[in-house]
């Protein structure tokens, strides 16, 4: 998080961190992922948010399930 006097508190995602926990979750091809040389595989990394949202989406879905598992499990 980086947060200026009287400016927006902007996040930002490391690219490398990004590739490195979709690869640990088995996904090796994540498209929100990039380089700018696919042919070199030490080119500048980049990240297409945009990619991010229907991954974000489906993890909401997977956790109101589990909300609700929970809760009628503890009769909430």
């Amino acid at each position: 998080m980086t947060k200026a006097k009287g400016c927006r508190v902007h996040y930002r995602l490391g690219a490398q961190q990004v590739k490195d926990a979709m690869t640990s979750v088995g996904i090796d091809d994540f498209a929100g992922w990039v380089l700018s040389d696919k042919n070199d595989r030490n080119s500048r990394q980049g990240l297409r948010y945009e990619q991010f949202i229907a991954v974000l989406i489906n993890g909401v879905k997977q956790l109101d399930e589990r909300l609700e598992r929970l809760e009628k499990q503890s009769g909430v």
